[in-house]
């Protein structure tokens, strides 16, 4: 493990913070909302992605560290090799054909967890 600077540890702490409290806030956006395409939902989603993002980057950077967490675009990636093809001619294959079927219909970005460090 890095020695932290004694600044950076603090904010690697702060950084934490907001991202338990923007958890906490995602979490009230969802319990309050008025429907499938509430803005309040939205917001809360973006402010937790960009809590997420700031606590990562500062983890890594003061400490050498990071998350079981990956952020992910929602886009399909054509170039990955680990995709298995259906055999059916839709250009798509069988974990991507899944994972249409899960993917929400706003198109936001959002949070995948790793099983491996």
């Amino acid at each position: 493990m890095t020695s932290p600077i004694p600044d950076a540890s603090v904010r690697v702490r702060e950084l934490a913070t907001d991202f338990i409290a923007a958890i906490d806030a995602h979490l009230g956006a969802v319990e309050s909302r008025s429907g499938e395409t509430d803005p309040d939902v939205f917001a809360a989603f973006d402010q937790l992605r960009d809590a997420f993002l700031a606590y990562e980057d500062a983890l890594y950077e003061t400490y050498d560290e990071v998350t079981p967490f990956e952020v992910v675009d929602g886009e399909d990636d054509e170039d990955d090799e680990e995709d298995e093809d259906d055999g059916e001619d839709d250009g798509e294959d069988d974990e991507l054909d899944e994972l249409d079927e899960l993917d929400d219909e706003d198109g936001e970005d959002g949070l995948e967890i790793e099983d491996t460090p």
